[in-house]
């Protein structure tokens, strides 16, 4: 072969490979367009497999809620049961929340990343320092239900980052 025909063949090769890979899907899959890209399974089966909703399931997301203060009174430690609805994993990666406390807000936070599995649970335990905050004495380690604003949580969901969080008068970011 001359140099010409290997000089003008040559940038042609990557293009020939790609239709040929692109032909070769296609007829593995009967020339069918939706099986060659969504696969064998109907893109609808597909979806449902990742929706959080079974018929008659009706658990909440967060229960066994629990607020109260440490030992020696320097924390504030908030627990709950998490029960993530979905067919894929997660990783809590951050999450945070202002706590109101007689009038006072107090800041708490998930001190480390969380991972819970698909359609699995997990206790949460978000606490927050009372070093600036004046606690009163009548205040109980154990606290009536919590009221809680400003919640902020980044979660990892296959390797997509999502923030979530409340953004004025309730709304969401």
């Amino acid at each position: 072969m001359s140099k010409k025909i290997i000089r003008a063949v040559l940038p042609v090769i990557p293009t020939i490979l790609l239709i040929t890979c692109i032909v070769a899907a296609f007829a593995v899959q009967d020339w069918n367009v939706q099986g060659t890209i969504f696969g064998e399974e109907n893109p609808l089966k597909k979806a449902e497999e990742l929706l959080p909703f079974e018929s008659g399931a009706e658990t909440e997301l967060l229960e066994d809620v629990d607020l109260k203060i440490s030992e020696d009174r320097s924390k504030l430690i908030f627990e709950a049961v998490l029960h993530w609805p979905l067919n894929v994993p997660v990783t809590i990666k951050e999450m945070s929340a202002e706590v109101l406390l007689d009038g006072n807000a107090v800041n708490i936070s998930l001190p480390s990343e969380v991972e819970i599995p698909a359609k699995g649970s997990k206790r949460l335990k978000l606490e927050g320092s009372l070093a600036e905050v004046e606690v009163p004495s009548q205040l109980s380690e154990e606290m009536p239900t919590p009221n809680i604003r400003n919640m902020k949580m980044t979660l990892n969901i296959r390797g997509i980052e999502l923030e979530i969080g409340e953004s004025g008068l309730g709304g969401v970011i």
